[in-house]
């Protein structure tokens, strides 16, 4: 009987000895697969920017960066923002027809467009 415990004890041992291997390896990929998905994310990112610059200005804003893309003159200055996810570009059709004769500024809220992310999530 004493035999027999100890091989089924060992038994055991090995398999979550296994099973602990199984699962440090799989934590090892996944660790590595995400730091390589932030690395690409990254490149992408900054080949995008380099590709397609932005039309307006970046300004600074609170210490982040925003975009702001503004056309004509003329008094009063209209505003344009894009909603539900929109970018200033949204806008790009309509700001010629608007700046004949006054001011038109399209801005990319926090996060969206050219502009950086808030420091804090946002409200909609």
């Amino acid at each position: 009987m004493n035999a027999q415990n100890t091989n089924s004890e060992n038994n055991r041992k090995g398999c979550l000895g296994k099973g602990l291997r199984l699962i440090a390896v799989l934590l090892i990929v996944l660790i590595v697969l995400a730091i390589g998905g932030a690395v690409y994310e990254s490149l992408a990112e900054s080949a995008v920017s380099a590709q397609y610059p932005a039309p307006g200005q970046i300004v600074e804003v609170n210490g982040r960066t925003m975009h702001i893309n503004c056309e004509g003159e003329g008094s009063p200055t209209i505003i344009l923002d894009a909603g539900q996810g929109g970018w200033s570009s949204d806008w790009a059709a309509i700001m010629p027809q608007l700046s004949t004769n006054n001011r038109v500024c399209a801005y990319d809220r926090a996060g969206y467009g050219w502009s950086e992310a808030a420091a804090v999530k946002q409200s909609s």
